[in-house]
């Protein structure tokens, strides 16, 4: 093509007009911005090969907010090159891109196309660059520009940026919030990097705490319990089992119905995924703000004994398929009455007062077990689990 050629041809004659003042150097500057944007893949590489005619591009990131504009299209193209990205990187790309992103001047297609262009750059080996950049900021706020593309791939390179130091400390500080937002998310993809970024987040206490005071147990719930790529539910579930190892967050959890996809994984993960779970259902019923009262750990032995024996088949075992299809039945009904008894004992009685807002009642974590039908589970763990998981069990 006529871009290619000139490319091959051209550059450097264009290269020395650049360097020039007047008339010249602008006519060399716009055919510069023409072989960028042509989207021509001679032209593209030719360009990338060239760390004077890129940075001659990252320059005009602090010219104008015309040649801004141009610029920043001319790089969102030039990115895809793995030549041109280290001579972004090199010139101080990053730093005006990010500048350009969150200048007030800027307007949204400049905004867009800024954001573009760092996500091609937070890939390795720039990812970490990128991520000490201010580029989280960038990327949080590209996706509530209204562009399901961007959304999308501003999405994906947090998730890259999380990896890092400096991408997860950003987060931490002010993007814990936005990513539970995208849980929301009709894209799946969306969906995905969300919860995996939050995975990430919520491997530590700290993590774990601004997570919870994001109210994401309630949207975290209702993608483990969607269908759909499989990988959401298991990492949204992941993040529940991390969330339960801080205290502070058990009653909200429970109020998620939290329990429902913990018996869900218990009964039908993996061995490392029922151990999981069994873990986190283990602190879900035992909040440290709300230790049940003796009155109601005599109820829980023994509803837990009677279920337990029920379900183990330690009473005498049906002789037939339709026995023993009764025996179940009857060891469900059994665990709807307990969960009933146990809800009855854990309303406050008269004169001792409701439980104080952000505390939960005596047993409420195991009636919410019992609810989501927790007991045979947990029965057949104990049968078959591994060390640890017969523990939690």
């Amino acid at each position: 093509s006529s871009h290619a050629a000139m490319a091959q041809a051209g550059l450097h004659p264009l290269l020395d007009l650049a360097s020039r003042l007047g008339e010249a150097q602008e006519y060399a500057v716009s055919t510069l911005h023409k072989l960028a944007s042509s989207g021509d893949e001679t032209a593209l590489k030719a360009l990338s090969s060239s760390g004077e005619a890129t940075g001659l591009l990252v320059e005009h990131l602090s010219g104008s907010p015309e040649e801004q504009r141009t610029a920043v299209l001319s790089l969102r193209q030039l990115c895809k090159q793995p030549d041109a990205q280290q001579a972004i990187v090199s010139a101080g790309g990053v730093a005006s891109l990010v500048s350009v992103a969150q200048g007030e001047r800027t307007d949204d297609a400049a905004k867009q196309n800024a954001a573009f262009a760092l996500a091609s750059l937070a890939l390795s080996p720039h990812s970490e660059a990128v991520a000490g950049s201010g580029a989280v900021g960038v990327f949080i706020d590209a996706c509530g520009l209204g562009n399901a593309d961007l959304t999308r791939t501003a999405a994906a390179s947090l998730e890259k940026l999380v990896e890092h130091r400096p991408g997860r400390g950003a987060l931490l500080k002010g993007g814990v919030g936005p990513c539970v937002g995208l849980l929301s998310e009709k894209d799946e993809a969306v969906q995905l990097s969300a919860v995996r970024v939050l995975q990430q987040l919520a491997e530590d206490g700290e993590g774990q705490a601004a997570v919870g005071g994001a109210s994401a147990a309630a949207p975290l719930v209702a993608l483990a319990e969607a269908s759909g790529d499989a990988q959401i539910p298991a990492a949204a579930t992941a993040i529940l089992c991390s969330l339960t190892q801080a205290d502070a967050q058990i009653p909200a959890l429970i109020a998620a119905g939290t329990a429902r996809p913990l018996v869900a994984q218990l009964r039908s993960g993996s061995a490392a995924r029922q151990e999981e779970a069994a873990a986190a259902l283990q602190k879900l019923t035992t909040p440290q703000q709300a230790r049940p009262s003796s009155a109601a750990k005599r109820i829980t032995t023994a509803a837990t004994a009677l279920a337990v024996r029920r379900d183990s088949g330690t009473d005498q075992a049906p002789p037939s398929r339709s026995a023993a299809a009764g025996h179940w039945r009857r060891s469900s009904l059994v665990a709807s009455a307990q969960a009933a008894a146990i809800a009855h004992a854990a309303v406050p009685k008269k004169g001792r007062g409701s439980p104080k807002k952000g505390e939960v009642s005596d047993l409420s974590g195991e009636v919410a077990v019992l609810a989501a039908g927790g007991v045979g589970p947990l029965v057949e763990r104990l049968r078959d689990g591994s060390q640890r998981t017969q523990a939690h069990a």
